[in-house]
Formats: C-alpha cells, sequence, structure tokens
C-alpha cells in the first residue's frame, strides 16, 4: 500500500521535498503526516483526503457541490457529528453514507451503525468541507471540546519511544532524575508483559515490584530519598491531587511504549511509610479478544456459544481476583455485538473502552452503585446486560429479574469452581425457584502459566506430583510432560504468557431440579460431572498432556476436588494410519497428533517444537446453523487490518487478526480457521512464507487462502498461485469482489 507521502507526490500537490520535510518532523510533533502539511501550509485538506480517498479505495466528495440529504442529518445526532467530525450524506441500499475526514476511524463508524441502525458507508472529504457543512446543517462546529464522560479522566499521552531494559532502570534509580526513572519503570514493565505495578514504600527504601504471569517479583528498589518525588510524578501523570496524601484516590495514565497502546489504571492508598501505588497495565488489544484466544477447548466453546445464543437468562463467569473473569467478559461482549443490539454494562472500573457498547462507571460519591446502575439501565431499553459484579443480594435479585424479563444478563461472582455459584446466590438470599428458572450457565475459571515455547523440553515428572493429579506411572507411559529451562525471552522464569482453565456448567433441567431442592454443592458437582461437564482439574490435565503447561503448574492453579478418583483421564489415540486425505486431529486431552504433523520450525531459536493443533470446524454443510465461518485477517499495517476485522465482523464472520504471518501461525495453532486472508508484504514471515508453510502440513493445507496485494505484475501473482495460494486480490481493496471471492472458497463440498 503506497504512503500519504507518495500519493501527494503523483498527484502533484507536494514535492519529495516537502514530503520529506515534513517527515522529519513527525517525530517531535507526534501528528500524522497529512496533518503536518496542511499545517506547514504546503498542501489543502482537500488534497490529503483525495490521497487518502486513494489509498483506501474510497469515494472523495466536494459538500461545496454535493449537499446531504434533508431527511440523512436525522440519523445522528448533534452531538456525535460534532464528535467525530462527520456529515451523514445519503441513505443508500448499502446503508448510511458519510462523510469523513478519517475514514479509518473505526469507534465512529460503530457510533454511526449502532445510533442509525444502518451499516456505515464511508466517504472522504476534507477538514474544512466538513467543519462548513457541519455550520449549514447542525449550526455546529467540528471537533469541539466537550466534558469529558463523569468518572473517566481523559489525560495527555505519555509517549516512550523505547522500552529500557532492566539494567537501564539501576542506572536511573542511581540519578537523582525522576522523570525518566518514571519512564524506565513503566515502560520496562510493558516490554516484560507485567500486568501490575507494584511500588511499596519500605523503611528505608521504595520497592518496585512487578506481577508477571500471576506472580510477583522484586524488580528494584529505589533510594528513599527519591520516594516522595517519584510516587508525585506518577499522580501528576494520573491527574491525582499530590497534596493528598491521606486519603485513596483513583486515576489513570494513557501510556504509548515502542507502538504499544497500553492504560494504566492507578490506585494509590496510604501506608505506614507512605503511599502506596499500584498501577495495572491494560493492554488496548484485550478489548477485542475473541472467545478463541480464551484457550477454551472446542466442546466448551461451542457450549458457550449456544449460551451467548440466549435471548434471557443469566450466565456468570467465576473465579478469584486475577484469574481472566473481566477478560472473558469482554470476549463474550464482542461475540455477541452487534448495532442492532443495546448493550449497556455497569463496571467499577471501566477497564477497557468498546466502540459499541454503552459503558457505565460505578461512582459511589454520586449515588451509582452497582444495584441503582442496574435499575436506572433496565429504563434505557437493553438487550444485553453486563454487570461487573454481584456482590450483594439487592444487586443479585434484580439482575435475576431482569433475567427473567426477557434480558441476557452476564456477570462475575467470586466462587471456587461453576456449582458452587448456585450456593454463593443461595447464600446472599437468593430464592431457589428463581436462580432455578433463570441461571442458564456458569464459567468457572483459573489462569495457569504456559512453558516458554523457546526453551522448553521434555522431562519426566515426580511420581508422587503424577499421584497427587491422579495419574499413576502406567498411565503416565507415552506422555510427553513439558518445563521451561529458562532463557532471555521468559526472563528466565521458563514460562512464558498463560492460557486459562475452565469449567463450563449448563444449567439444564436435572441440575434446575436439584437447584430448586436446595441441593448441596456436591450433589451439583457430581450431577453436572453425568451431563458431561468438563472439570477445572480435567481441562489443566488436558492441557499438561498437550505440552502447555506444567505438573507444578496445575497443581498450584486446580488442586483435586472431592477426591482424585474422580478425574477422567484422556486417553491416547491411537497410532495414526498412513493414508491420503486430511488429517484427522484430536483436541488437546483427547489425543496426541502424529510426530510428522508436529515439527514446527520455531523462527526465533531455529529449534523444532512439538505442538498440538486444535481439530478444525466441521464445514459450513455439517456444522450448526448459527455457527460462523471463522476468518484470520493477517496484515501489518494495524489501521487496515482493524478495518477489514470490522468489515468482515459486519458480514456475521467470526473474525481473528495477525500482524503478521508468524503471529498468523500462532493463530492457526490455537484453532485452526475456515480461510486465511493475508497482506503479501510483512515483516518476519510475509504472505508467500505463510502459505508455504501452511500447504506443508497436512494438518493445514486444506485452509483456503486469499493474497491481499499492491502489486500488480503477472510474475508476482504466478508464484503466489504456485505456492498454493487460492485468489490473489489487488489492492485497494473492493468490498463486494472480496466477499464474492469468499463465499465462493466457503461453499461446502458436494
Amino acid at each position: 500500500m503506497k504512503r500519504i507521502g507518495e500519493l501527494l507526490v503523483e498527484a502533484g500537490a507536494a514535492t519529495d521535498v516537502q514530503v520529506a520535510k515534513a517527515l522529519s518532523l513527525q517525530p517531535q510533533r507526534g501528528k500524522r503526516l497529512g496533518l503536518i502539511m496542511v499545517e506547514l501550509g504546503m498542501v489543502t485538506d482537500a488534497d490529503v483526503a483525495r490521497a487518502l480517498a486513494r489509498q483506501q479505495g474510497l469515494e472523495f466528495v466536494q459538500l461545496s457541490e454535493r449537499r446531504p440529504q434533508d431527511f440523512a442529518t436525522g440519523f445522528l445526532t448533534k452531538e456525535m457529528v460534532q464528535r467525530h467530525a462527520l456529515i451523514p450524506l445519503e441513505r443508500c441500499k448499502q446503508g448510511l453514507k458519510v462523510a469523513m475526514a478519517d475514514p479509518l476511524d473505526l469507534e465512529a463508524l460503530k457510533e454511526v451503525e449502532f445510533t442509525s441502525g444502518l451499516r456505515a458507508v464511508p466517504l472522504v472529504a476534507g477538514v474544512s468541507d466538513i467543519r462548513d457543512a457541519l455550520q449549514r446543517c447542525y449550526c455546529v462546529d467540528a471537533k469541539a471540546p466537550g466534558p469529558p464522560p463523569e468518572g473517566i479522566e481523559e489525560n495527555p499521552e505519555l509517549v516512550i519511544e523505547k522500552a529500557p531494559r532492566l539494567n537501564a532502570l539501576q542506572a536511573e534509580a542511581a540519578s537523582e532524575s525522576v522523570v525518566p526513572l518514571v519512564n524506565a519503570i513503566l515502560a520496562n514493565a510493558v516490554y516484560q508483559r507485567a500486568s501490575d505495578i507494584h511500588l511499596e514504600p519500605q523503611e528505608g527504601s521504595l520497592l518496585a515490584r512487578y506481577r508477571i504471569d500471576g506472580l510477583l517479583s522484586d524488580v528494584l528498589v529505589v533510594p528513599k530519598a527519591l520516594q516522595d518525588s517519584l510516587l508525585s510524578r506518577i499522580k501528576i501523570l494520573s491527574n491525582l491531587d499530590i497534596a493528598e496524601r491521606r486519603k485513596p484516590q483513583d486515576g489513570r495514565i494513557r501510556l504509548r511504549v515502542d507502538q504499544s497502546e497500553v492504560d494504566l489504571r492507578v490506585s494509590s492508598l496510604p501506608a505506614l511509610y507512605g503511599e502506596r501505588i499500584v498501577i495495572r497495565v491494560l493492554e488496548k488489544s484485550m478489548a477485542t479478544i475473541s472467545l478463541d484466544r480464551l484457550g477454551l477447548l472446542a466442546e466448551d466453546c461451542q457450549v458457550l456459544r449456544e449460551l451467548l445464543q440466549r435471548t434471557q437468562g443469566m450466565i456468570l463467569v467465576t473465579g478469584p481476583t486475577g484469574s481472566g473473569k473481566t477478560t472473558t467478559l469482554y470476549a463474550c461482549l464482542n461475540h455477541i455485538k452487534y448495532f442492532t443490539k443495546n448493550i449497556i454494562t455497569v463496571e467499577d472500573p471501566v477497564e477497557y473502552r468498546i466502540p459499541g457498547i454503552n459503558q457505565v462507571p460505578v461512582n459511589e460519591k454520586a449515588g451509582v452503585t452497582f444495584a441503582s446502575g442496574l435499575r436506572s439501565i433496565l429504563r434505557q431499553d437493553p438487550n444485553i446486560i453486563m454487570l461487573g459484579e454481584i456482590r450483594d443480594h439487592e444487586t443479585a435479585e434484580i439482575a435475576l429479574r431482569a433475567s427473567l424479563t426477557g434480558h441476557l444478563v452476564l456477570s462475575t461472582m467470586h466462587t471456587n469452581d461453576a456449582p458452587s455459584a448456585v450456593t454463593r446466590l443461595l447464600d446472599i438470599g437468593i430464592e431457589s425457584h428463581l436462580i432455578a428458572s433463570t441461571l442458564a450457565g456458569v464459567l468457572a475459571q483459573r489462569l495457569v502459566r504456559r512453558v516458554c515455547p523457546s526453551c522448553q523440553e521434555a522431562y519426566e515428572p515426580d511420581e508422587a506430583l503424577l499421584g497427587t493429579l491422579g495419574l499413576s506411572r502406567e498411565q503416565a507411559a507415552g506422555r510427553t510432560f513439558m518445563k521451561g529451562k529458562g532463557c532471555e525471552a521468559c526472563h528466565h522464569t521458563g514460562h512464558s504468557g498463560r492460557l486459562g482453565v475452565f469449567e463450563v456448567l449448563r444449567v439444564g433441567d436435572r441440575l434446575k431440579e436439584l437447584v430448586a431442592k436446595r441441593a448441596s454443592e456436591q450433589d451439583i458437582f457430581l450431577a453436572a460431572k453425568e451431563t458431561g461437564m468438563r472439570t477445572l482439574e480435567e481441562d489443566g490435565l488436558a492441557k499438561l498432556l498437550s505440552g502447555l503447561t506444567s505438573v507444578e503448574e496445575v497443581l498450584r492453579v486446580v488442586p483435586p476436588r472431592y477426591g482424585s478418583k474422580d478425574i477422567r483421564i484422556p486417553e491416547p489415540a491411537p497410532p495414526a494410519e498412513e493414508e491420503e486425505g486430511p488429517a484427522v486431529l484430536e483436541e488437546p486431552g483427547k489425543g496426541r497428533l502424529p510426530s510428522d504433523l508436529l515439527e514446527v520450525r520455531s523462527a526465533r531459536t531455529g529449534a523444532t517444537e512439538n505442538r498440538d493443533l486444535p481439530a478444525p470446524r466441521e464445514r459450513p454443510a455439517d456444522k450448526p446453523a448459527l455457527a460462523k465461518d471463522r476468518v484470520l485477517v493477517v496484515e501489518d499495517d494495524s489501521e487496515v487490518r482493524e478495518m477489514l476485522a470490522a468489515f468482515l465482523r459486519a458480514e456475521h464472520y467470526d473474525v481473528a487478526t495477525a500482524g503478521d504471518g508468524e503471529e498468523a501461525l500462532e493463530r492457526v495453532y490455537e484453532q485452526i480457521p475456515d480461510l486465511v486472508i493475508t497482506d503479501l508484504t510483512m515483516p518476519r514471515l510475509d504472505g508467500f512464507g505463510l502459505c508455504r508453510r501452511l500447504r506443508s502440513h497436512r494438518a493445514t493445507r486444506g485452509i483456503p487462502v486469499i493474497v491481499l496485494t499492491s502489486r500488480t505484475e503477472v510474475e508476482s501473482e504466478v508464484e503466489g498461485l504456485e505456492l498454493g495460494a487460492d485468489d490473489y486480490i489487488p489492492k485497494p481493496i473492493e468490498p463486494r469482489r472480496l466477499l464474492a471471492r469468499m463465499r465462493r472458497l466457503l461453499i461446502p463440498a458436494s
């Protein structure tokens, strides 16, 4: 895809020298190239709009010559068009045509769809053109600043050009400069994938600790003389009152490190030796996480999808603090959100901001609690309600009665497993018949650390440990157990990242009877197992036997309940027969793959890794009518990637994304897609390399691949087709052409 600067030069609107000058100023100004060139008087905003329209394959419109239809302006509110600087032009067969200065603003496009109930069809116009049209049609100015939503702080973004490594922290701590020390602590936390930063005043120092993969570790000891100035610097960044040191405070910081955008949620608490500050690191990418990336096995994921198709009832996600409950709820919302549904959440606090969903922060000072917020949003005509947590009788009763009257309610509770959610509701005073008639399902979860793929090795675990899991030496024979030796990639911990361990309880007729009779927690647990529920222990064991985690991790997170003899141990699959045709893949825990399907070359280490691939989904003719085709979009340009993903989701596809070929292979190993759409030119592994890797294994060679590229030479297309691409589409992408090619490839074989 050509850059805006190249297109401006080709159109004769700018020279190479002007583009080079603007590019040299871009790191200082932190703005898009086109905007910098407009500010310098090199080009007009109309020139930039024409170039952007050409780059994205969209229509350019001059609003002085094409006036909006009178009734079209009624689709969107005055506040909305002012906030996003856009103009509704006309109603068309595809939806609502909207003139925008920034057609890549996905949040604006989603809000247009939710507000109007129509598909948003973006067109490109100049900023001044839109400003004049807003004045004519709405009597407002574009981009006029408004007050931030109550309870949400809008802070200036803190930009750190490069994340320092751990040794840089020691050097900064020895200096007297607090600003680079704070930057180093924050940036290094992002680099090490920390979920929390703890700054704990001690008697003679300030201790900095990171929580990585669920475990805290000491990182740095800061001299006591720097404590007050360091904590004050963080409070200034998060808009907290630096003079107030006797009361708890909460704030936020927006941070960009090495092109990664994260939100930091800051909490200060007065302690014995000074204010203790804990910073939660929130990656923005987690707001768009899909169900496929949670780590659910195929059967459990299908049960959850079926529960989410309901129009009423309650679904609970349970587990201790830090077990990923909120992430699971966001994945559920991303799965079911659509512009025809009114989705409202009440959260304390709002951790991730999701376009198209109405999120209400709890504000107890203003009288907005979970219970009062829930009462209010029931008058807002919601289809789906998400509560951050059910803590008391009042909130639970309102939520259950809402689910009884035509709403789907999602929430969390702190319980040990899925069956104990029923006991917890009874304990806080909810009638058993109300629980039985409204509770649709419960998902309990934990997080276990993954074995680092860069330094993993096979080993024989201690027999006593296996016995604790319910495995005898005979049952463990032939199994491969993995552990990490420790390397630079995993910071010498042997683990890298986490995955979920789940227990999905569907409340059917048998369980409803037991709940109504106030049966014991153990009776509900045993009845759920009889109806096919995979327990936390069994799910952990399945992932252990797949080489994804270690014995010690499973025992640490999900020790057996009610006696290890009740755990069902997955049996190994029989040896694969050598025959032509696609390989049959077993899901983790139900068998192992033939070794020739498991060898994957690691791009980082050059070593051979053993991996379990997930079972491919059934083709469309065989799967349930409500199931969606899963499409993997691979594109290194994040704006193009998200725009294409949003377009496909609006067309009812289940979409996963990746930034290059290596990340795409990771997504394929997590859950095999029905179709891959990949850019050609990408870092690490390009589109041709991805095709070659997919076609080299029987397990993945049947996945259709569409290659997108701006290269038009015949030789490039021939090379792609010879490597196994099923189709080759030039950029800019014409949506109807792409959909037609996709549908052709996704038609089931007769």
